[in-house]
């Protein structure tokens, strides 16, 4: 900026000069201000310079108020500048600090991301198998045909197949409700306290049901135990078995066939199995031996009535029917029978073979002929050819 012609009064002259105010470069804003006098200048009238020297001097006056205005506002300004600038390189030292936080935490967080997309795999790969074992035990328990239900241990329905509607009246809206609120189709009424009795003994109870509607089934309550050998709950499943019922009602009616057969013989008789017990004997051996049937089957036949038919010849015998499947005949035995005494007994035996062309048991079968014998050794008979 430049102020050219201004009046200034140094005492005894009044002298010309221009103003000059310029900015000084750097860091820091600085203004340079120069006072050119001019030389040889005229000077004008005596009042007219006055007027224009007191204006000037205002206008002087003003510029120097203005400009330590400037100056003290342009200290502040420094002072504030510096401040902040240390401010600001404070912050950035916080930021770099900061950043390199952030930095390690990014690190941190990739190899956490990693960790966890492993983890994750393994996760899905876990879910994969569980859901598989969960159809396969789903699809082995439909096509096993047993019919299950799962308990809690506050007896609570948690899981079923759909077998069970045969025996429990039981929906998917079941599911949560305990057992005692459900209908059950069989016509047996201590279900509860079986189920109550195996969650406070632990030990798997079987027993046969059947429904009201004729259908046999054989129920099992087993303790539900987890992984870590944890009690939580039962499992009660029901076999089907009408048709082992049907057979064994068959072989009931077989077996009182065959023992009203062999009760019908007048002379004593037995089964023997391969080890030479007794699995059936009529009531002609119960009578001659003076022994119940309880006594009788499931004995061994060189044991009953004290041994009496613990004899090496008759041993020898039976045994080659067993092992060869030969038949016995005209084998005469000598008998010590309770209440009678000495008697002869001709003993045969016949192998039997199951449908499988296999041996199965041997009938013995005994006739008294004590009487033939002596009667005819009386003639002079010989029998024995």
């Amino acid at each position: 900026m430049v102020r050219p012609n201004l009046r200034v009064d140094t005492g005894p002259r009044t002298r010309m000069i221009d103003l000059i105010v310029r900015p000084l470069p750097g860091a820091q804003p600085h203004l340079l201000v120069l006072f050119r006098e001019h030389s040889g200048e005229r000077e004008g009238p005596p009042t007219e310079r006055t007027d224009q020297m007191r204006l000037m001097e205002r206008e002087l006056q003003r510029s120097r108020e203005s400009l330590q205005a400037n100056t003290e506002d342009m200290a502040v300004s420094v002072e504030e500048l510096r401040s902040t600038n240390e401010e600001l390189q404070t912050s950035n030292e916080e930021l770099q600090s900061s950043n390199e936080e952030l930095t390690t935490s990014k690190e941190e967080l990739q190899s956490l991301n990693e960790e966890l997309i492993t983890i994750n795999a393994e996760h899905q790969r876990v879910i994969y198998e569980l859901a598989q074992a969960n159809n396969d035990m789903k699809n082995l328990l439909d096509s096993a045909g047993i019919a299950t239900v799962f308990l809690g241990n506050d007896l609570t329905i948690k899981r079923f197949t759909p077998r069970i509607t045969r025996v429990i009246n039981l929906m998917t809206v079941d599911l949560g409700r305990p057992i005692t609120d459900i209908s059950v189709n069989l016509r047996y009424e201590d279900l509860t306290r079986d189920i109550s009795q195996v969650l406070e003994n632990l030990e798997t109870l079987e027993t046969q049901v059947q429904t009201h509607g004729g259908q046999w089934y054989l129920m099992r309550i087993s303790p539900y135990r987890t992984a870590d050998n944890f009690i939580d709950g039962v499992v009660v499943a029901f076999t089907n078995v009408d048709v082992i019922k049907g057979m064994e009602r068959q072989m009931q009616g077989a077996l009182a066939y065959a023992e009203g057969v062999l009760n019908s013989m007048q002379d004593p008789l037995l089964v023997l199995d391969a080890g030479a017990r007794v699995v059936s004997a009529n009531r002609s051996l119960h009578h001659l031996l003076r022994l119940g049937a309880q006594q009788v089957n499931g004995a061994d036949l060189y044991a009953l009535a004290h041994g009496v038919f613990d004899q090496p010849e008759l041993r020898a015998r039976l045994g080659e029917v067993i092992t060869s499947g030969q038949s016995l005949s005209n084998f005469v035995i000598d008998l010590s029978v309770p209440q009678q005494g000495a008697r002869k007994m001709k003993a045969e035996a016949n192998p039997v073979f199951g449908q499988d062309g296999q041996f199965a048991l041997t009938l013995f079968k005994m006739e008294d002929v004590t009487e033939l014998l002596r009667r005819a050794a009386e003639h002079g008979e010989d029998l024995n050819g």
